[in-house]
């Protein structure tokens, strides 16, 4: 059976961390917010967006400019992103398989193309509009719409609680990846089908299902 497989891009297919990092603290220093190393970060992955938001000092008002501004300074640093090991094997094979791959991320549809093109996976995937914070409920329901698909048939891949929620949302099965920007406690929250160790798990994971 063919599934429509829609994945996360930072932390699920994409190591942009470091970058991710780079760029809130270039934008952090001169609103007076808590900036961030990656000693601190290990702190700060086991709290919810909101938790994370209000320990790094930002205000409600202030998120869409920050996003917008971080946006903007990512497609500039996209180079520098590179996929997860393990990512462009599987999406080969999901596809070989002739399942249907998506893309749907707070990011920029700029910074996500320029990585899947340096890694020539670019025609694997559709991706889908920019979702807001928490509007993954939303993007996923609209797919379901469009496509004209059974949400039993729709699989959302994510590092984040949001991920998952989104996904329960939206009435479709979620595996959560343990490598991203949340760790395996907190995805636990989302109840997903699975949380996995490794990209080439995910396939063994919806192969159970068909």
């Amino acid at each position: 059976m063919c599934a429509k497989i829609v994945f996360d891009f930072d932390g699920t297919l994409a190591d942009s961390l470091s970058v991710a990092l780079r760029v809130y603290n270039q934008l952090a220093v001169p609103k007076n917010l808590r900036t961030i190393d990656l000693v601190e970060w290990q702190k700060v992955r086991t709290m919810s967006v909101p938790q994370g938001l209000k320990y790094v000092g930002v205000r409600s008002y202030q998120l869409p400019g920050l996003l917008s501004k971080g946006r903007r300074e990512l497609q500039a640093h996209a180079g520098d992103i590179r996929l997860f090991a393990g990512i462009k094997p599987l999406a080969k094979q999901l596809v070989k398989d002739g399942h249907q791959l998506y893309v749907l991320s707070t990011n920029s549809r700029i910074v996500v193309q320029t990585v899947l093109e340096k890694e020539a996976l670019d025609t694997m995937f559709d991706i889908l509009n920019s979702a807001p914070v928490f509007g993954k409920a939303a993007a996923l329901k609209k797919l379901i719409k469009l496509t004209h698909s059974d949400p039993n048939d729709i699989w959302m891949i994510g590092d984040e609680l949001r991920d998952g929620q989104g996904a329960r949302k939206a009435g479709v099965k979620f595996i959560g990846v343990n490598w991203g920007y949340q760790p395996a406690q907190v995805l636990h929250a989302a109840l997903p089908v699975a949380i996995v160790q490794k990209p080439a798990e995910i396939k063994q994971i919806i192969d159970s299902y068909e």
